[in-house]
């Protein structure tokens, strides 16, 4: 199963997508875009077309491993990304 990782940002997201096998990154790009739900459509259309199975968004820790204001973002990002999708989206 092919597996997407995105590095979701204010401006700019990252995604990278695994082979077949999920163990080896293939196609790697970045979004830009400000709107996180426009960012959300577009992530959800790269995924569709790389025929992915499985979403990870990256968790945003502090320094400190604590949460902070960028992991709320992140969550209501990925909130917005599951509507767009069906499979799973995993942090």
């Amino acid at each position: 199963m092919r597996i997407m990782a995105v590095d979701y940002g204010d401006a700019h997201t990252g995604i990278a997508v695994s082979d077949p096998t999920g163990f080896i990154p293939g196609y790697t790009g970045v979004i830009d875009m400000h709107d996180p739900a426009r960012c959300a459509d577009l992530v959800a259309a790269a995924a569709r077309e790389h025929g992915v199975g499985r979403i990870v968004v990256g968790r945003p820790l502090n320094m400190n491993g604590t949460s902070g204001d960028r992991i709320a973002k992140t969550e209501r990002f990925a909130a917005l990304l599951r509507e767009r999708v069906d499979m799973e989206v995993v942090f």
